[in-house]
């Protein structure tokens, strides 16, 4: 009897997990990446960047690498400014 009982419960939560897997699909983020230079080309690594979304003025804050790269990831789609 338990086993049969595990049995179902085992099923029951992988039909959960498999239908909610696609449901977490729907949500769309995107990233933003590039690198920060000297008017010579020269990368500037430790430099501060914002990102402020324009419709609810959330900011995300990042810091250049030792290369001068930037990675923005996980960003809902929309328009921003970046100081």
């Amino acid at each position: 009897m338990f086993r049969r009982n595990f049995a179902v419960i085992a099923l029951v939560l992988a039909a959960a997990i498999a239908f909610a897997l696609p449901a977490e699909a729907q949500f769309a983020r995107s990233e933003l990446s590039g690198r920060v230079s000297d008017p010579d080309g020269a990368p500037l690594p430790g430099v501060t960047i914002v990102a402020r979304n324009e419709a609810n003025g959330s900011t995300r804050t990042i810091v250049t690498g030792l290369n001068g790269s930037y990675l923005f990831q996980g960003m809902t789609p929309g328009t921003y400014t970046f100081t």
